[in-house]
């Protein structure tokens, strides 16, 4: 489904390439500069429709919405006949007449924006209701856009359904599930209902007498239930165009080609061999535009083709069986053992079952599943095992989530698992539980330290999978993490107990579209990509919209402190296809809304007062972590009119922000549900520093894990830590009752530059954030002394080495600079010139002398040689401040 999903969104690309390689496929009208009419093709997802997609220039949307302009855009479409038949443009309003009818052209406003680049804005009408011989009917439609009710037009495309399908078909890019949708639901229903359909073509000798039969479509047919290619045949070409044939049958001792050109098939086979009946070799060529939705292999046949095959099978034992042509999946069954199968193109996963099968050729298998015992000589990506490890994921101190494949036929029990450390050591582990027999929570004993472990699993009798995994605490850890599919386009990843501020990355193959390729556990710079959301600790909710109506997907995430410490990938977490709900969800009563506010006070309020008494035996309030809010000794206060429910908790009992779920039992077992937040934690600070940058002004910073205000001043603190400490309160401050500067807070790093009166010997700092939470004590500090900064004196080294052409006349004339000045010249016998490529000229002898007085620039000359073109590297020790350094840098002369 998610392979589905990445073909779907390249379909920008692909309806490009619809418009410019079909001709028939979209008419121009005139080219407008800001709007333009892209493409059309079928919505298959939902309400099948005819979809045309339009584009606005970005930048030019920007500019008329930032002059404050109204701007509306969408689609208008008409049959094409009726347009043709009457002549003129395609417009809003307009009515086109066509024996005698009149057609009004369909407004279609965009509801929302389909997709936007750095250059285009996307958007989508939709023609629904389009079935039977209405796919064959050509439409015209044509972009628009409304700017302070002035309308100016795009180009008109103009297309069926039906051709439009077709040209999906021949697309590599539509992926297969798509082109079995389309071929069944746009093609064979069309043809039903316009009765150019036939049930079976039989082809014999007689037909293939001079070397070549053709089959054409025609107005009457173009649809087959079945070709059959007649055991008579015995040489020559059979040759499909533009057709829609739901099985082609080879009989299996023909002898003959068959090449198909723009042709769809459901499958593709040989018949059954009789006995005695040799095998005939049968060549399938399928040509532009063709697909095949299922291969069934067969003895002397050999398939080429481009276009992606979705399923081939070997359902019996085959030999000189080849395929020259991707495919998506190779099912060998345990009936063809023995096989000879080549294969040169790239098999995406390939299950071989049975014994004794050769898999052999110059293509490659993406995955292969053997089963039994087989020979592949051809490239293989991954062998996979029936069952695989997806994830180990670790949850706090001593547990974990271990993530199957697919499930196991039996829970498997603590006994069945391991994890040993590096080292070898085997670690304890306590307990083991699941609910699906695919994902399976585990407690352990502590661990010890950051490291990488392995985790195995026997999930059958000697049968062991593992897979390595790391525990990894240097960076924001969480307790939990659960993703909810609220709403149809729509769902909620939640984080729980997160320990440390910073950053959550989410990505979500299929939907967070970062690159083309795919990767099947994504890495880190992948997933950060992805969607991004500051984290606070505690907890943590991420909102993800857009998803596709009733897919499901794989969410992964990483997360990584302000200071760049990074988390490895952790899930993948499945995201429902479907809007989870609770079964027992009430249809009467709702809670309208629910919060804690004062501390220990949760309000609910309902729609409507409720038929029974409640007490507060029928509230609970529950954490996902596993630490829900106790009602023991608490006191329930109910309002008038029973609609308001107050419950009072004793404010020993503590509970930690988290979002809840507040709950209402009623005594026919519906309940009522709603989540809350609970948000009482002050920031939390870290890295805090202070500097004195000069005479008048100091510099303090920090890292806060969430934003609001920091409160913050000088004053001179007495010392004391009882009830006479004159440090300001944090509701002193925020109440204004003592005058402090404000200045707002970041998540993450903060700096502020606080000006020093020569008189404060101490600062205080109050962070709170936008709840109006704030810690029990402010922040204080002496401020430091102003120490000036000194220069420091550069290191010394050779900044650089100047070939001086013009003073070379009489031997090589090098100028030296070095980054500092040194005390004198350099001892000759302490200076060596090294060959890198070039000629050696010997012992040199050498004419030094300064170029300024501050002793940073030495010439160098030498008296009895030159250097040749190349290059050199020069080491001396230099006398500094009474100590020899060494220095070298290499030089060329050209």
């Amino acid at each position: 489904m998610l392979k589905r999903l990445n073909k779907i969104c390249k379909v920008l690309l692909l309806a490009l390439t619809f418009v410019l390689g079909s001709t028939g496929f979209a008419l121009a009208a005139e080219n407008e500069t800001h709007i333009s009419t892209e493409s059309m093709e079928i919505r298959t997802e939902g309400k099948t429709g005819l979809r045309t997609i339009s584009a606005i220039d970005k930048a030019y949307l920007e500019q008329l919405k930032a002059e404050g302009k109204e701007v509306t855009y969408g689609t208008v479409a008409v049959p094409a006949s009726a347009l043709e038949a009457a002549g003129g443009e395609l417009q809003i309003g307009g009515s086109y007449a066509l024996k005698g009818k009149a057609y009004k052209a369909l407004e279609i406003p965009a509801e929302k924006n389909w997709k936007t680049t750095e250059e285009k804005v996307y958007y989508t009408g939709v023609l629904t209701g389009i079935s039977g011989a209405g796919f064959n009917t050509r439409y015209a439609v044509r972009s628009y856009m409304k700017v302070d009710g002035q309308i100016s037009y795009g180009n008109t495309l103009v297309q069926s359904a039906y051709v439009t399908a077709q040209e999906m078909l021949k697309s590599s890019e539509v992926s297969t599930d798509q082109k079995k949708w389309l071929a069944k639901n746009v093609l064979d229903a069309c043809d039903t209902a316009k009765k150019v359909t036939q049930d079976t073509l039989t082809i014999t000798a007689e037909q293939v007498k001079d070397g070549i039969y053709t089959v054409n479509a025609t107005e009457k047919v173009r649809n087959y239930n079945k070709v059959v290619v007649d055991s008579s045949v015995q040489g020559g070409e059979i040759v499909l165009n533009q057709l829609r044939v739901k099985n082609l049958e080879v009989a299996a001792d023909a002898d003959c080609t068959v090449t198909a050109n723009d042709t769809v098939f459901d499958q593709i086979g040989k018949s059954a061999a009789g006995a005695g009946r040799a095998a005939g070799n049968f060549t399938l060529n399928l040509g532009a535009g063709s697909s095949v939705a299922k291969l069934v292999a067969g003895s002397n046949m050999t398939v080429n083709g481009a276009l992606k095959i979705a399923e081939v099978e070997v359902a019996e034992v085959v030999q000189g069986f080849t395929v020259n042509v991707p495919a998506e999946e190779l099912l060998v069954s345990e009936a063809a053992g023995g096989s000879m199968i080549t294969v040169n193109g790239t098999v995406e996963n390939a299950i071989l079952n049975g014994d004794n099968s050769t898999i052999g050729g110059s293509g490659k298998l993406d995955k292969v599943q053997d089963n039994g015992n087989n020979q592949v000589e051809v490239e293989v990506g991954e062998e996979i095992l029936t069952n695989s490890i997806v994830s180990v994921e670790v949850r706090g101190m001593s547990r974990m989530i271990v993530t199957l494949e697919k499930a196991t036929t039996q829970p498997l029990a603590v006994e069945d698992m391991r994890i040993i450390c590096h080292g070898g050591k085997e670690m304890t582990l306590l307990s083991a539980k699941t609910e699906d027999n695919r994902v399976y929570e585990v407690s352990t004993s502590v661990f010890a330290k950051d490291d990488t472990y392995t985790f195995s699993m026997e999930i059958a009798p000697g049968k062991i999978i593992s897979k390595y995994f790391s525990y990894k605490v240097d960076c924001p850890t969480v307790s939990d993490a659960t993703v909810l599919r609220s709403e149809a386009t729509r769902a909620e990843f939640d984080l729980f107990d997160v320990d440390e501020g910073g950053y959550v990355y989410v990505y979500l193959p299929g939907h967070t579209q970062v690159s083309r390729a795919a990767e099947e556990i994504p890495s880190v710079d992948t997933v950060k990509k992805g969607y991004r959301k500051e984290m606070k600790t505690g907890f943590n909710k991420v909102l993800i919209s857009g998803l596709e109506e009733g897919i499901s997907y794989q969410l992964y995430y990483v997360m990584e402190a302000h200071d760049g410490r990074t988390s490895d990938v952790l899930g993948p977490i499945t995201v429902s296809g479907n809007v989870q709900e609770d079964p027992n969800i009430s249809s009467e009563y709702q809670i309208v809304s629910v919060g804690e506010k004062p501390k220990n006070t949760i309000t609910v309020e309902l729609n409507k007062a409720p038929a029974e008494e409640l007490t507060l035996d029928n509230f609970s309030f529950i954490c996902p972590t596993g630490s829900p809010i106790t009602t023991d000794k608490a006191q329930l206060f109910v309002s008038e009119d029973r609609k308001v429910y107050t419950i009072v908790i004793p404010e020993n009992y503590g509970h930690k922000d988290n979002q809840y779920i507040a709950k209402v039992t009623f005594s026919d077992g519906t309940v009522a549900k709603k989540s809350f937040v609970v948000e009482y934690n002050p920031p939390r600070i870290t890295e805090q520093k202070v500097e004195r940058i000069s005479e008048t002004s100091f510099r303090y910073s920090f890292v806060s894990d969430e934003s609001g205000t920091l409160y913050y001043g000088t004053y001179n603190f007495n010392g004391s830590y009882n009830w006479e400490n004159n440090t300001p309160a944090g509701d002193q401050l925020v109440g204004g009752e003592i005058a402090s500067s404000q200045i707002q807070m970041h998540s993450g790093y903060n700096q502020v530059e606080i000006s020093y009166n020569g008189t404060d010997k101490d600062y205080f700092a109050l962070p709170v954030d936008v709840y109006g939470n704030y810690a029990g004590y402010t922040e204080h500090d002496r401020i430091p002394a102003y120490v000036p900064q000194v220069p420091e004196e550069p290191k010394l080294a050779i900044e650089s080495i100047f070939y001086n052409k013009e003073e070379s006349d009489y031997g090589t004339c090098l100028d030296v600079t070095f980054t500092t000045a040194i005390d004198d010249f350099p001892n000759q016998a302490l200076i060596k010139f090294t060959v890198i490529q070039g000629t050696s000229v010997g012992k040199v002898l050498l004419e030094t002398s300064f170029l300024d007085e501050s002793h940073t620039k030495l010439r160098m000359r030498t008296l009895n040689g030159a250097f040749g073109p190349g290059t050199y590297k020069v080491s001396m020790y230099v006398s500094k401040d009474g100590q020899l350094q060494k220095v070298e840098k290499e030089f060329i002369i050209d």
